[in-house]
Formats: C-alpha cells, sequence, structure tokens
C-alpha cells in the first residue's frame, strides 16, 4: 500500500513539476533570448563540482543549477524553455532555502548574483557524477542534449586526485549505511571500479572531437582560484569583473583535502590504481604521492 502510495504521489509531483515549467518556460522566454550556451558537467562524486558551480552561479550572467538533473528531466520530455525555467528556479531554490549551503559546507558568496542573473548569457546543471554514468549507460544521450536545447554545449571536466575520490565515495557510502567502525580495503574495491567506469567514460567523450570540453583540476583551482576562475569564464565567453573574483575567492578554502589518508590503503591497491591512472593522459599527474 505504501509502495502503491509512493508513485501516485511521485506522479503528482511530476505532473506538477512538468505543467509549471511549462507555464514559467513560457511566460519567461524573453529572458533566454541571450543565452549563448549551455553548460554540462563532467566527471566524479567528491570532485569539487559544487565549489565551481556555486561560484559560477554568482556571476550576473550565468545560472547554474545544483543537481537538478539535465537528463533525467531530458528523457521525461522537457523543452528547452523548461529546461532554463527549471534550472533558473532550482538555483533560487538553493540561495533561499538552502542558503547556499550544500553538504555541510557554505558556498555563499557575498555581493552577488546567486540565485538570480541580470541577462542570462550562460546556463547549466551540476550533476557531474552522475552525469557521466548516465553517458556510460546511455551514448545516445549527448544526441537529445543536442537536439533538445539547441545551443552549443560546454562540458566542464572537474578533475581530482583519484585515492582522494574513491576514499571519499567510500566512506560517504559507508555513512549513509549506518556501518560501525572504519572502511577497510574490500569496502574501497567496488568503489575503484565505479570511478574508473566514469573515466572510461570521459575519455570516450574527449575522444569526440566534436564536445568542447574544458579539464579543470581541483588542486590547481584550491591552489590559484582567481587565475584558475578567470580561465574558466573565458572558456565560456563572459566578462567579470575584478570585485566578482576577489569575492569568489573568499569562499575557497587554503589547500586541498588529502582525504585518501582517512582509509588505510594497502600496497598493492595503491599500486592497482595508480597503474589504471597511467592509462588516461588527464590523470598521468596523480599518484598516491601527489
Amino acid at each position: 500500500m505504501k509502495e502503491i502510495s509512493h508513485k501516485i504521489i511521485s506522479k503528482i509531483r511530476f505532473i506538477y513539476s512538468y505543467i509549471k515549467s511549462l507555464v514559467y518556460g513560457f511566460l519567461w522566454r524573453k529572458k533566454f533570448e541571450k543565452s549563448q550556451s549551455f553548460v554540462i558537467f563532467l566527471g566524479y562524486p567528491r570532485s569539487g563540482h559544487s565549489l565551481i558551480a556555486a561560484l559560477l552561479d554568482a556571476h550576473p550572467n550565468i545560472v547554474m543549477g545544483m543537481e537538478w538533473g539535465l537528463l533525467p528531466h531530458l528523457k521525461m520530455g522537457y523543452s528547452q524553455n523548461q529546461v532554463y525555467a527549471s534550472i533558473i528556479q532550482n538555483s533560487r531554490r538553493f540561495q533561499k532555502r538552502k542558503n547556499n549551503v550544500w553538504t555541510g559546507y557554505s558556498y555563499k558568496v557575498e555581493n552577488s548574483w546567486q540565485g538570480s542573473f541580470d541577462e542570462l548569457h550562460v546556463i547549466g546543471d551540476k550533476f557531474g557524477g552522475r552525469t557521466s554514468i548516465m553517458l556510460y549507460e546511455n551514448p545516445d544521450l549527448l544526441q537529445l542534449i543536442e537536439t533538445r536545447l539547441k545551443l552549443p554545449v560546454k562540458y566542464i571536466h572537474v578533475i581530482r586526485n583519484p585515492f582522494d575520490v574513491i576514499t571519499t565515495m567510500t566512506r560517504r557510502s559507508f555513512e549513509k549505511l549506518n556501518k560501525t567502525g572504519e572502511p577497510g580495503n574490500l569496502e574501497l574495491l567496488p568503489f575503484i571500479k565505479n570511478y574508473f567506469n566514469r573515466v572510461e567514460t570521459v575519455s570516450r567523450l574527449k575522444d569526440n572531437s566534436n564536445l568542447d570540453i574544458y579539464d579543470l583540476y581541483h588542486e590547481d583551482f584550491i591552489l590559484q582560484p582567481g587565475s584558475q576562475l578567470k580561465s574558466l569564464l573565458n572558456f565560456l565567453g563572459v566578462n567579470y569583473t575584478d570585485e566578482y573574483i576577489n569575492d569568489c575567492e573568499k569562499i575557497v578554502y587554503k589547500e586541498p583535502h588529502k582525504s585518501r589518508q582517512n582509509i588505510e590503503w594497502t600496497k598493492d591497491l595503491i599500486q592497482f590504481v595508480e597503474s589504471r591512472i597511467k592509462k588516461f593522459g588527464f590523470l598521468q599527474r596523480y599518484s598516491w604521492n601527489h
């Protein structure tokens, strides 16, 4: 009975959201006319996507959704205007209801346009880890993105040390399951596989010369947020002020967190992951020690 009730409630919510997006997509259609590109995040969970998306959302000409879920909604039949209207509402909710706090970390930028915009030039959605898996399972979604959005698509590929990503994925899963004790190497194994499935997907996408993909290294961004953010904005084709860059720099933590040290990795498992890392050019800068 509960399962049936849950399905009915989910269906009602979908219908409500779909109709709402139709209405606002029509009412706000003039606001979308100067849109130049759509941004999609690629990559892996726990890699710093949320920080980058929040900083972009602080720009007066950019709106970023916080895990709204572009691909699932395109599969549901959402049109271009419905997507835009829904992402704008998602950005507003993240600012008003959550005060730009995500997974316990504040991404609030002072004196910014988070949750709003002046003139819309770039719009996108932060759903990097899940997007990579969906494209891995169904590569035909790339064609759906291009035909439905009717805008140039720019991909941001956020990269972090694989050992840190895998460790954090493992620990978060362990915590969600309310397990006692500390995760060990057996718990790491499925997340190593999960991580490199995503890596292989991104590698195939990068081999597609038609895709405009920007590699952003998490550690470089943390150490030089101002110059890294400027480079990213140049890739997106939007102007910026020194005041905006300075305000964004203030919320970036001082140094990268080496979460790999939170689990006792065996030497054999470290060597196995390092052997996998060497197969992908965009990961070759990384090792257990770097």
